[in-house]
């Protein structure tokens, strides 16, 4: 608990003193780190030391690649000394500096198994730490009711502890969770509470980041005076302490408050201020937002040119961080950009998306609210007919009969209408059937085409995958060891080289193959490379013990092109013992395989194959990437990631290949 404390609290000293003065404070931290880590042996006090290079490199957020180099360094060391502690604290690093790049899947990965983990040793502290940072980035990614379960989660475990500026911390937050769900009064109340206990223990920064939400709540129940009182308070706390990210935030809060009020031409200045800073900062997300309001403004300003430039910029980040809150704005933006210009068509276009995001991000709050108010309207119309009973007996008999006779009026209109309400009922009936049938026999022809496609890939892939150069190079391996009288290494060659062969044309005859018999072949393919390459190879292959080999099967051929990648160019100019690494486990739907090698590298590689006059070129994998695209609807960078592992000098160690294959 004390080292959890602590940490809190030295967070929170560091929002209170100027920004260059913090960043002067974390360079000379990193600084004595760096002289400790010189001379540290390999031990667990390096791998903290490791660990601490990485947050306070994050910390800073514009040197965020040295804080991945680190955290990979934390989670290597940890592994050569299988040290778990040091693991799971790798995988918090790398979460943070994944959210800080804006790759928030990776994130909440890496976070969740953090959580896991203490949670399952009963580490409530660390616990709410890792915690906080999933519920800001199910935030990011507009996960609004998963977000807010994290931060009450975490509110609890601070109460309990009574450790108050946690409690302010997390209050403020979750203040902005109820503020997009426009559930204004819980969020002005919560600011409220954290406000009173940032002043009492004078946080000085706290208490501008709770004023400047303040200012934004009452800016959007259109109280634009008191808003604007908000923001400039704001402002001069974040000028007082030279806290950047908050100049730039309470600059584009005033502009959108005069956005609000039609003032374009003094939102604008406020607006662009707020970008110039922003575009000097690492959040990927804060961009975002200044892009479209910018984008914005100008379309309000009828300036249609730059606002399309800045507003198509910010939907091209935004995709890239997959932030759903401000796609859906920036597709409002564009949608009301084409209409104003008169092309409707591609207006129509955009609402369509603005509204389908829209629908993604309700959450079970808001139906719960849509549900509350239906039940008050099916009461207030039942109250209104048991009144209207109530009337019609202390009617006279004259004013009954009246009634009665245009009932009966009225019944006669009724049957008329329900006939032909039934004919018109039948008729969309049967054209919505007719639709149906259309809407089958193309995804039939859809489906059709997308499996010759997946045909054709794969006869590509058999012809790629055992190309005419490697089985040269195999028979004329076999020749030398014969000429060579190696007669024993060339029957072993030869019998592993007939078996390599025998299972790929056996495997490439169906789609798919199990687990095990695609391991078999790849374990063969590697002992075939091994004896090829005089043993110079080591590989180990690992799989999760919840994975059924047996049960799981994927496309056939799709692991090799990668081990052929990293043999040829990653091993095969390596002085000394190459190692390659396969970590398999099961991600949902998706089979997670992890190849590491510890070879010189892609660029180092690239610098030798541009030198050499042998190119080899790796169809194979450029086959599988295909595949792979065809098999999922998601974009090839979420199926395959390539990380440059390094050390601690910036010195490559080899390469890593996240590949997510989609089970069938």
């Amino acid at each position: 608990m004390k080292a959890h404390i602590s940490f809190l609290i030295i967070l929170s000293l560091s929002f209170m003193i100027s920004e260059p003065a913090r960043a002067q404070l974390e360079q000379t931290k990193i600084d004595s780190l760096k002289i400790l880590l010189a001379t540290a042996p390999a031990d667990t006090n390096k791998i903290k030391i490791f660990g601490n290079l990485s947050w306070y490199y994050a910390s800073s957020r514009s040197k965020i690649d040295s804080a991945r180099i680190y955290a990979d360094s934390t989670l290597i060391l940890s592994r050569q000394l299988e040290f778990r502690p040091g693991e799971i604290l790798a995988h918090f690093y790398l979460g943070i500096v994944n959210r800080h790049e804006g790759n928030y899947r990776e994130a909440i990965s890496h976070l969740q198994i953090y959580v896991d983990y203490h949670s399952e040793n009963g580490n409530i502290h660390n616990e709410a730490t890792g915690l906080y940072q999933i519920g800001v980035v199910e935030s990011n990614l507009g996960n609004y009711e998963k977000s807010l379960e994290a931060y009450l989660r975490v509110l609890t475990i601070h109460k309990q502890n009574q450790y108050w500026y946690g409690v302010g911390f997390t209050l403020n937050t979750i203040g902005i969770i109820y503020k997009t769900l426009k559930k204004y009064d819980d969020a002005i109340a919560v600011y409220q509470e954290a406000l009173s206990i940032f002043e009492k223990y004078q946080n000085q920064t706290d208490q501008a980041f709770v004023l400047t939400n303040l200012g934004n709540v009452y800016g959007e129940l259109d109280d634009y005076q008191s808003a604007l009182s908000y923001h400039m308070k704001s402002l001069k706390i974040y000028e007082e302490v030279d806290l950047t990210s908050g100049i730039a935030a309470s600059f584009e809060n005033i502009g959108n408050i005069y956005n609000k009020l039609g003032d374009y031409d003094r939102a604008l200045p406020n607006q662009l201020h707020a970008l110039e800073i922003r575009r000097k900062l690492p959040r990927k997300i804060d961009l975002a937002i200044s892009l479209n309001k910018v984008g914005y403004t100008y379309l309000k300003r009828k300036d249609f040119q730059l606002a399309e430039q800045y507003l198509q910029e910010c939907l091209t980040l935004a995709l890239q961080i997959e932030t759903k809150p401000i796609i859906r704005d920036v597709y409002e933006n564009l949608a009301e950009l084409h209409s104003e210009q008169n092309n409707f068509r591609a207006a129509l276009q955009h609402h369509k998306l603005f509204e389908a995001t829209k629908d993604s991000i309700l959450n079970e709050e808001s139906t719960r609210q849509i549900n509350e108010l239906q039940a008050k309207y099916e009461t207030a119309l039942k109250n209104e007919e048991i009144a209207t009973l109530t009337r019609d007996n202390e009617l006279g008999e004259a004013e009954v009969q009246r009634r009665a006779s245009l009932n009966r009026v009225l019944g006669g209109g009724l049957f008329l209408i329900s006939i032909s309400s039934g004919l018109v009922i039948i008729l969309l009936r049967q054209r919505f059937k007719n639709q149906q049938l259309v809407a089958a026999k193309n995804e039939e022809i859809k489906i059709s085409r997308f499996k010759q496609q997946l045909g054709e890939l794969e006869m590509k892939a058999l012809r790629a995958q055992m190309n005419p150069h490697f089985m040269f190079n195999c028979m004329n391996s076999i020749n030398r060891m014969i000429l060579s009288e190696e007669n024993e290494n060339a029957s072993r060659y030869l019998t592993k080289f007939s078996k390599l062969i025998r299972l790929m044309l056996q495997n490439s005859g169906q789609p798919t193959v199990s687990l095990e018999d695609e391991l078999i072949m790849l374990e063969t393919y590697i002992q075939l490379e091994a004896l090829r390459f005089k043993d110079k190879i080591n590989y180990s292959i690992s799989v999760d013990a919840a994975v059924n080999k047996e049960d799981i099967f994927l496309p056939s051929m799709v692991l090799q092109p990668f081990i052929e990648n990293a043999i040829w160019h990653g091993l095969m100019h390596k002085e000394g013992k190459g190692l390659i690494n396969i970590n398999i486990k099961e991600n949902g739907d998706m089979l997670h395989c992890v190849i590491e090698d510890n070879g010189v590298g892609r660029e180092k590689a690239l610098e030798l194959q541009e030198k050499s006059i042998i190119k080899h070129k790796s169809m194979g994998l450029q086959i599988t990437e295909e595949r792979l695209k065809l098999l999922s609807k998601s974009e090839l960078q979420k199926l395959i990631r390539i990380t440059d592992l390094k050390d601690s000098i910036n010195h490559s160690t080899g390469t890593r290949i996240d590949i997510n294959i989609p089970i069938a």
